[in-house]
């Protein structure tokens, strides 16, 4: 008798663990999100610029996870020299995000630098809390995730012309997102 209560015991206590709880909870869990904003900036003068519209639609994070975004949040902003032509180019670096209306998200100037520098260790944006909190509440609003970013250098010296810089502002932000 002993035996049949134990092997009883044992069925029962599988059947209890096979079968999961109809009260499980599932929680949101977070996504890093990158937006990669690549311009190339070029001339024959001391000073040109380039511009570009970017958008996290388009990027594969985000498009996997759009509709079940509850939540999303910057987390922290860096720009990078992807290229630079002469090697010893030096000037100022000039950074400007906008919203879709023109609206200036924040400004960044990187002042007196051999732009190459920044190819390997990239300049990290530090932003105030007012733009962070600008920034939170224009991509919390509905169908607000186009950026215009703009890439200045002036001051170019430490070669012959022509000049061509390639950069990159990264933006990362940070989605709660539903199971």
């Amino acid at each position: 008798m002993k035996q049949k209560n134990n092997f009883l015991l044992l069925i029962g206590s599988l059947i209890v663990l096979t079968f999961p709880s109809c009260d499980s909870v599932e929680s949101n869990f977070p996504v890093n999100i990158p937006i990669k904003m690549e311009l190339t900036v070029s001339g024959m003068s001391t000073s040109a610029n380039a511009t570009g519209t970017y958008c996290l639609e388009g990027t594969s994070t985000y498009d996997e996870y759009k509709n079940k975004i509850e939540s999303i949040k910057y987390v922290k902003a860096s720009y990078r020299t992807v290229n630079v032509t002469p090697q010893g180019l030096q000037g100022n670096i000039k950074i400007t995000v906008k919203d879709q209306a023109g609206n200036v998200l924040f400004n960044q100037d990187i002042l007196g630098v051999v732009i190459i520098d920044y190819k390997n260790s990239p300049y990290e944006i530090t932003l105030s809390q007012n733009e962070i909190n600008t920034i939170n509440e224009y991509i919390s609003s509905l169908g607000s995730n186009c950026f215009e970013a703009t890439l200045l250098v002036d001051n170019i010296s430490g070669g012959d012309p022509p000049y061509e810089v390639k950069g990159a502002i990264d933006i990362l932000f940070e989605a709660d997102v539903k199971p």
